[in-house]
């Protein structure tokens, strides 16, 4: 899904990524391998090219940053297949208030609990494996309230 995609590149819109696919260019391989098939006016015919060109190398470098940072959020679904092996499934519970009381860590085989007073302290050096996070409402509960309990834990 993820190479299918060229709304984060600069300046391409989701009707300009249709037209791409209407025209066949259903994937940033099929893109590049015939670059002068694609009727595009600049500056979106550079703009696509060389997006395609640096979202592969990122692809390659399994940078997920790169992605994370220019795709909008409702569309960074599409980095799951490419990122499975490292993704994790994160859920966080509180006492009502600022303390984390359980965090729930899914690897897409085995269920891991943190729970506080028991091993919650581990919790910062077990997510670092982990490439992609996968929450519900993360980016505004979950996430901010674990870099408030564990200082310097940074998600990007």
């Amino acid at each position: 899904m993820l190479t299918s995609t060229y709304i984060h590149m600069t300046g391409i819109t989701e009707e300009i990524e249709r037209q791409l696919w209407q025209q066949g260019a259903l994937d940033w391989h099929t893109l590049l391998a015939s670059p002068d098939r694609w009727h595009l006016v600049e500056p979106y015919r550079t703009a696509v090219l060389h997006g395609a060109a640096r979202s592969l190398d990122a692809l390659e470098r399994a940078d997920h940053a790169f992605f994370a940072g220019r795709l909008p959020v409702h569309e960074h679904w599409r980095a799951l297949p490419e990122f499975q092996p490292r993704t994790a499934y994160l859920d966080i519970e509180t006492d009502g208030g600022t303390t984390i009381t359980v965090v729930g860590v899914y690897d897409g085989t085995e269920v891991y609990q943190f729970v506080q007073g028991k091993n919650l302290h581990t919790f910062p050096e077990f997510i670092r494996q982990f490439g992609l996070l996968v929450t519900f409402n993360g980016l505004n509960f979950d996430l901010p309230m674990l870099g408030n309990t564990f200082l310097g834990l940074k998600f990007d």
